[in-house]
């Protein structure tokens, strides 16, 4: 199974750290979209030591410079254009 995430709340934390625990215990490979207000779980101290999620990540640089502008992304930096890519490579995609 590969699965997307789509992250666009703010605490998106909250619900990816545990639904990446549970991808890696059944063995599921992932990646998540970072867009919107979304972004800002890139700054949470978890998903930064979390290398699992950063590994297969790309954060909207639209967003990205509306939230949290004059800093870098852990993250690869992407467009929409990416996220449609990403959808048309995973079998599930899972908004957070």
């Amino acid at each position: 199974m590969n699965l997307l995430f789509i992250i666009s709340q703010e605490r998106g934390a909250d619900l990816l750290l545990p639904l990446s625990d549970a991808c890696i215990r059944k063995k599921y490979q992932y990646s998540c979209f970072f867009t919107g207000a979304g972004v800002k779980t890139l700054e949470d101290t978890k998903i930064k030591q979390n290398p699992n999620i950063i590994e297969n990540s790309v954060a909207c640089h639209h967003s990205w410079d509306r939230y949290l502008p004059n800093t870098s992304s852990i993250a690869a930096m992407g467009s929409q254009t990416n996220l449609s890519e990403m959808i048309a490579n995973h079998d599930k995609v899972v908004s957070i």
